[in-house]
């Protein structure tokens, strides 16, 4: 997967809970939210019409509001029951969700500079120095690629069970409150080759614009592949997308849905489970790779570790923008139909009892 620059957005984490007026029982479920304002503002917004009084258990506020949302969705998956609410009681959020998001707090106000650094060097151009890398630079790379490693096999985890997942599909519709079908409708597409035939070799460079800007990809030199790490969950993240014999399409649509049974509420928390090790490790190669990008700085290499060239790309390329005012009736002359596709969606919450 690619780690790419989080959100610099600072802002609170909130864990809201409705209490009953007339009884004063506190709700089952939790609301895991982030705001960029007070929370006390988003529980008014939240209050308006509801017959119940909601309350902040907890709330902090955060470097980075928008990675540590994802992230608390992500490991506590397995109890999400729809959108941002969560089948926790407050024990749970003051026993789990609390020390998480102080652990954060400390963390991101740690790397906060880093982020901001590699958010700045991507605006700026490499100086072409490539240098061999000191001692402390090739300690900080060997952490990455374990980080990196770790995260190459909880991605493995959870692609079995999602290959899983499709595989159970079958010939049906999808599977009850755990897998939807739904056709991907596609418009009409743009076909330069279309194009091309029907305008002269002068108006189609009309159709041509000049562009400069800044290029460059970053690349942190990586770690060990699956098959390399664990050739048994190799061999079983081979045979998961292997046994998806009938890979949904859409002769699926109008049929009835797999029933949802004991089976495949395993295989569903399974895959809601594994959601929570690949953020973890995520996290962790986010922070050094932050960490290996400070190291470079305006450098365009550090050998065998990291590779960043960023400079200025000059290059002429088709618009379509000015094909269509400059030649309208040929533009849209030159496009053709695109069959529909099919898209799955696991869904990212249960809405049953394991």
């Amino acid at each position: 997967m690619g780690l790419t620059l989080p959100k610099l957005v600072p802002g609170w984490i909130y864990c809201i809970r409705d209490e009953d007026y007339l009884d004063g029982s506190m709700g089952r479920f939790v609301k895991i939210g982030l705001t960029s304002r007070t929370v006390d503002i988003r529980i008014s917004e939240h209050q308006t019409g509801n017959p119940r009084k909601e309350i902040s258990e907890y709330d902090i506020e955060l470097e980075l509001m928008n990675y540590a949302e994802t992230y608390l969705h992500h490991y506590f998956s397995q109890d999400r029951i729809a959108g941002e609410w969560f089948d926790m009681d407050t024990t749970r959020v003051m026993s789990e969700v609390e020390p998480i998001l102080q652990t954060f707090k400390t963390e991101m106000a740690a790397e906060k500079p880093n982020f901001n650094q590699w958010s700045a060097l991507t605006t700026t151009l490499s100086n072409g120095v490539i240098d061999s890398p000191t001692s402390s630079e090739t300690a900080l790379h060997q952490l990455y690629l374990i980080a990196h490693e770790n995260l190459t096999l909880a991605e493995a985890q959870h692609k079995i069970h999602d290959n899983n997942l499709r595989a159970l599909v079958g010939i049906s519709g999808g599977i009850e409150g755990v897998l939807k079908l739904n056709e991907s409708i596609k418009n009409d597409t743009f076909r330069r080759t279309i194009f091309d035939t029907l305008v002269t070799p002068a108006q189609l460079a009309q159709c041509d614009e000049t562009i400069t800007k800044l290029k460059g990809s970053l690349s942190v030199t990586g770690g060990r592949k699956i098959d390399e790490l664990d050739a048994v969950l190799n061999t079983q993240l081979i045979a998961s997308a292997s046994s998806i014999t009938n890979p949904p399409n859409l002769s699926n649509l109008g049929r009835a849905e797999t029933p949802l049974i004991q089976t495949i509420k395993n295989e569903h928390m399974a895959w809601l489970g594994t959601r929570r090790q690949v953020k973890v490790t995520e996290w962790e190669c986010l922070k050094l790779k932050a960490q290996i990008v400070v190291a470079l700085g305006p450098r365009q290499s550090i050998t065998n570790i990291v590779t960043w060239r960023r400079y200025m790309d000059t290059k002429t390329t088709f618009n379509n923008k000015k094909a269509k005012e400059l030649f309208e009736v040929d533009y849209n002359a030159s496009f053709a139909p695109v069959p529909n596709g099919m898209s799955v969606i696991i869904s990212d919450s249960r809405k049953y009892n394991p």
